[in-house]
């Protein structure tokens, strides 16, 4: 295969499948960023309220999903088989948390169970 410029190899990594929710993810980030990067002088005050309630239930909604992958992790044994003494330490690693923080988030993924919804806020 013969690539004409660097371009075309991004293209070309850009295009390989991924599973449903890496691409969602990936297309989050790029919104929330760039609303991040947006001008908000310009909201109202409704929507300036409005956007700060959107705000939470994105977070619920992300932490829904995110304690659902700790789960995940925990039920593969995801860290055991990178060489992490436990979930909490790994995640302590990779996500440079805590580790009281991790053992918190390992803790509550494993109380609040296979929701199918997150919790109302």
């Amino acid at each position: 295969m013969r690539f004409d410029s660097v371009f075309d190899m991004t293209m070309l990594v850009e295009a390989r499948p991924t599973h449903p929710v890496v691409g969602a993810l990936r297309d989050a980030c790029t919104w929330i960023r760039e609303a991040a990067d947006s001008a908000i002088f310009g909201l109202g005050d409704d929507e300036l309220g409005g956007v700060i309630g959107e705000c939470e239930v994105l977070r619920a909604v992300t932490h829904h999903l995110q304690l659902s992958l700790v789960r995940e992790a925990d039920e593969r044994n995801l860290a055991g088989r990178a060489g992490a003494t436990s979930l909490a330490a790994w995640l302590t690693g990779r996500l440079r948390l805590q580790p009281r923080d991790a053992r918190r988030l390992v803790r509550v993924a494993h109380a609040t169970g296979a929701r199918a919804e997150p919790l109302d806020y």
